[in-house]
């Protein structure tokens, strides 16, 4: 969240790896770590998702922005601003609500069948932005999920719940 004197607030912060469903943390009414300052680092060294009670009280928080940011190494790779203003905890992360990307010149302008939070709960991917199934696994694209177990391209992956998101200047084949 974007704080009025123009600092970010990280609110929540999923880690590829850590077997707990991401999305099960996020909804839940509870927070996670967030009495853990070592969960305030952008690497995945400390090993537990972390959720701020602003997650909790998104409405009355009021902020202005949220941001996604995805990194690699401690560093960011992929940055996308969302307007926060009259949202809650789930519907800021949306393709309306989408302002910015650092990465995905076509994400505005291709078509979608999910860009939410709850994504497709069915196969457990999360945060997720999709441009679509192709009735097989190896035909899905899109731009970012953290991953389920569903298809070959999400269990081939070391990890459990892993971050997976286009290299790419636009979307991509999720098998690559």
């Amino acid at each position: 969240c974007d704080m009025d004197a123009g600092g970010w607030t990280m609110v929540f912060k999923a880690v590829g790896g850590v077997d707990k469903n991401v999305y099960e943390v996020y909804k839940s009414d509870q927070t996670s770590s967030e009495d853990k300052v070592k969960a305030l680092d952008v690497t995945n060294k400390y090993r537990d998702h972390y959720k701020n009670r602003i997650v909790l009280a998104w409405q009355a928080f009021d902020a202005s922005e949220a941001r996604v940011s995805l990194y690699k190494g401690g560093n960011s790779t992929v940055e996308l601003k969302f307007s926060a203003k009259g949202t809650d905890n789930q519907n800021w992360f949306s393709v309306s609500k989408l302002t910015h990307s650092s990465q995905w010149s076509d994400i505005k302008t291709e078509s979608k069948n999910y860009f939410s939070i709850s994504g497709d709960t069915k196969k457990k991917r999360h945060f997720f932005i999709n441009r679509g199934y192709a009735g097989n696994c190896a035909g899905d694209t899109g731009w970012m999920v953290i991953a389920g177990k569903g298809c070959d391209w999400e269990r081939g992956h070391q990890h459990k719940n892993p971050i997976l998101y286009s290299k790419l200047s636009n979307y991509t084949n999720t098998k690559t």
